[in-house]
């Protein structure tokens, strides 16, 4: 909680943007972002103004100050639009389906994958019709050929 070398903490300061920062104290100012780069601010009246949100670092000789600067609450406030709004802009509001929708739905997507992994054995049994078809026209095939060799014609002697 204290800095036991008895120097000052370096203060951290919320603003808004747009709003002055006071830095009267801070003589030769600089002052940078979070990530260390740094911005150019004009002080007049011993203020400073930023304009984008974020984390600034104020530094001056030996004394160092960290300020957050904020969107203004003003911007933040926001109220519901009417469904009338929405319709004269033509964005089509749609419904939120229920849980049970919703599980349905889920079901249904759900069967029709299990389904699609499923029609894999259908190429598999188709492919083992094809390699069965051609194995007997091969072997049909093979079994004329060696019939044909296999007959044998004998010579005819001339005395029987």
């Amino acid at each position: 909680m204290l800095d036991p070398t008895g120097k000052s903490m370096s203060l951290q300061l919320v603003y808004s943007v747009g709003d002055p920062i006071p830095v009267d104290d801070l003589p030769e100012l600089a002052v940078s972002q979070s990530d260390g780069l740094p911005v150019e601010v004009a002080a007049s009246d011993g203020t400073i103004q930023l304009d984008a949100p974020g984390l600034y670092n104020l530094q001056s000789t030996g004394i160092r100050r960290q300020v957050a600067v904020q969107i203004p609450g003003s911007e933040v406030q926001l109220t519901p639009m009417d469904v009338d709004v929405f319709d004269q802009y033509g964005v089509e509001m749609g419904k939120v389906k229920s849980d049970t929708e919703r599980k349905h739905s889920a079901r249904q997507l759900q069967a029709i994958e299990l389904e699609q992994k499923q029609r894999v054995w259908q190429w598999l049994l188709l492919a083992g019709l094809l390699v069965l078809a051609l194995e007997t026209v091969l072997a049909g095939l093979f079994a004329r050929k060696s019939s044909q060799s296999n007959v044998r014609i004998e010579p005819q002697t001339a005395g029987q």
